[in-house]
């Protein structure tokens, strides 16, 4: 085999394996389908919130999978220095109680970030974003997705706990 045969087959077999040695993202946007909030899942008395008017040309619906534009605009508010390149699709629950249409008692945010390594960096804020308001929020990670609940009220923290082990049996059964 002459040296450029040669050279070809080891850059073609360095691919292959390379191409095998990074792990696939398991959760893509089908995930969110079926691990998302559903109707049944709602708290008594809680609802999904109305969209105020000023919100409307960013969030377009509740719930909703969010495009391009609010993923950039919401990612950064989030959680400190959340990287919305990171993140490859978030899907938004925005629940309230019946009497206040416009609340967001309680919010889920499942987050599904672009590959590992953005997945690793991107998880690492949140976790830490986390830590430090463990009395309203709860965060539930999985390779390269994360689910982020929030509450306002710390009241309230029991339904977000609830919500979790909902969506966390539909994780592990997927």
């Amino acid at each position: 085999m002459n040296r450029k045969a040669m050279f070809v087959t080891i850059i073609v077999l360095a691919a292959a394996i390379g191409v095998h040695a990074v792990p696939a993202e398991k959760y893509s946007a089908a995930s969110i389908q079926k691990i998302r909030i559903t109707d049944t899942d709602l708290p008594d008395g809680f609802t999904y919130g109305q969209i105020p008017d000023f919100a409307k040309k960013t969030l377009l619906a509740n719930p909703w999978e969010m495009d391009r534009n609010a993923i950039n605009k919401l990612t950064k508010n989030l959680y400190p220095d959340g990287d919305a390149g990171a993140v490859k699709n978030m899907h938004v629950s925005i629940m309230t109680k019946k009497e206040h249409p416009f609340g967001y008692d309680l919010v889920c945010y499942i987050i599904i970030y672009k590959d590992m390594s953005a997945a690793k960096k991107e998880i690492e804020k949140i976790s830490n974003y986390n830590r430090f308001n463990s009395d309203r929020t709860i965060l539930l990670t999985h390779e390269n997705l994360a689910v982020f609940l929030i509450t306002q009220d710390i009241n309230n923290y029991k339904y977000i706990d609830e919500i979790k082990a909902k969506i966390e049996e539909r994780i592990n059964s997927l």
